[in-house]
């Protein structure tokens, strides 16, 4: 597909109240669409953004916001019968796989191409690349495949994001920790345990949050969970292997799970950190129990707000910690992907996507293109939301341009984690009941039920009974 820049759309297809409309199709006055919504921060955030939509487009927008497990089924339901239920569908990174190997999803090439609001050079190459174009549904990968498809627009990008109180490092003299060993030593320092406060926070519960927590870490490495996957930080497209063939149970991994438990049950840790979600350790942060943390994005309007956080004003920002030469395996610098410090931080986007079975594609596309419109996208950031979009960023770490406190130092390391750091999944189609059992003995490890060696033997013979589910 010819990539076409905004700059050469800028004075296309513009209504006169400034929402821009889609050349493809018709009327859609008096039209409604449903859009299934992840129940989150997005969600309430286009709620918010709704009203002026409808108002200048007579288009009725219906959000159904529920949570993930609801979104899946609904979704596979959609897609896999050719329902006409919804008409605009949120998917994560974690589900695109799966997604592009139902067929069901609308491509959005051709809407793209004549679009006087989303183009492909609005993002950055590696968000646009790793997130909208997919393969055929049987052979989903888009760098194998002997076509691509735009299924879907990026409109949310996480990353996981180092956080940290200002005030606790300023009295103790410390640096934000740039890599894991850094980390320890001021987990160390900061404990307090006669007032409760802990240096170093976690999230090893049997939640998917322990195996993201622990994979930003051991891709930091250069290791992979298959044969030949990417996990360079730096490619734009990632998480594909040619064969999915396990390759986890490996020295390295096993020496870098020992070195995650071993924190996870350290007296710089909270007790009872070994059942932490994100969730508790979002809550333990703005509460003030822990003086470092790591968490994705919506933390940082949390812990800015006065009402909801007692850390209000003195929360700092850094690159999630990476791994050095002191890293358990690491001998020396030619043993790491980059130096002196690699990272491999977590992150994925939402999507905007329109199944097949929409008959109001175009009502569908317009709101899309709304929700991609520059103020709309501050707006929405504003309300909570994260953009994926290069300017929407270039504007949001301006100084003066805070939509809550601090908030340019937010974006600026939000922006150089995604673009420079940032690690997806594997992208398997059957990820999600991959993942299940990644964390099942991930988690027992962490409970030290078994040992790190036995839990990656024992979750790599599961995953050779679930990857010969993929696609050829």
């Amino acid at each position: 597909m010819p990539v076409t820049s905004a700059s050469d759309k800028d004075n296309a297809n513009s209504s006169a109240s400034g929402t821009v409309l889609s050349s493809v199709g018709g009327s859609t006055n008096g039209i409604t669409i449903r859009h299934l919504q992840y129940k989150s921060a997005q969600s309430r955030a286009n709620r918010a953004v709704k009203e002026q939509f409808e108002e200048e487009t007579g288009i009725t927008v219906r959000i159904e916001a529920v949570p993930f497990g609801d979104l899946l089924s609904k979704t596979l339901t959609e897609l896999q019968s050719n329902h006409n239920s919804y008409d605009v569908i949120d998917a994560d990174m974690s589900l695109l796989p799966r997604f592009a190997a139902t067929g069901g999803l609308h491509p959005l090439d051709d809407r793209v191409d004549e679009s006087a609001t989303i183009s492909p050079d609005l993002f950055p190459e590696k968000i646009w690349r790793d997130a909208a174009v997919y393969g055929p549904p049987d052979n989903y990968n888009p760098v194998t495949a002997r076509e691509t498809f735009i299924n879907q627009i990026p409109y949310q990008t996480n990353v996981l994001q180092g956080y940290h109180r200002t005030d606790l490092y300023g009295q103790a003299g410390l640096e934000p920790p740039t890599s894991i060993a850094e980390y320890i030593r001021a987990g160390k320092h900061l404990t307090n345990q006669e007032t409760g406060v802990y240096g170093m926070g976690m999230m090893p519960g049997q939640h998917p949050s322990l195996f993201v927590e622990w994979k930003s870490e051991y891709y930091a490495t250069g290791n992979t969970f298959f044969e030949d996957e990417e996990v360079d930080p730096r490619a734009t497209i990632q998480g594909f292997s040619p064969t999915w063939e396990p390759t986890f149970s490996n020295d390295q991994a096993v020496r870098s799970l020992e070195h995650y438990v071993k924190r996870a049950n350290a007296d710089y840790t909270p007790p009872g950190v070994s059942d932490w979600s994100w969730f508790d350790l979002t809550e333990n942060f703005t509460q003030g129990r822990v003086a470092t943390a790591q968490a994705f994005s919506s933390t940082a309007r949390t812990a800015n707000d006065p009402e909801q956080s007692q850390v209000a004003g003195s929360v700092g920002y850094h690159l999630y910690p990476g791994i050095d030469t002191s890293y358990p395996g690491i001998e020396s610098k030619g043993d790491l992907p980059y130096t002196p410090v690699s990272r491999a931080s977590h992150y994925g986007s939402w999507c905007l996507a329109i199944p097949n079975g929409s008959e109001k594609k175009d009502a569908a596309w317009r709101w899309i293109e709304f929700l991609n419109e520059l103020d709309i996208v501050i707006e929405r950031a504003k309300l909570g939301a994260q953009p994926s979009q290069t300017r929407a960023y270039e504007y949001l770490t301006e100084p003066g341009n805070e939509v809550f406190p601090s908030s340019p130092a937010f974006f600026k390391s939000i922006w150089e984690s995604v673009t420079e750091w940032g690690v997806g999944r594997p992208k398997l189609v059957n990820y999600l009941e991959w993942r299940k059992t990644m964390q099942k003995w991930l988690q027992r490890a962490v409970k030290r039920q078994v040992s790190a060696e036995t839990a990656l033997a024992e979750a790599e013979r599961e995953t050779e009974r679930i990857v010969p589910r993929q696609p050829a």
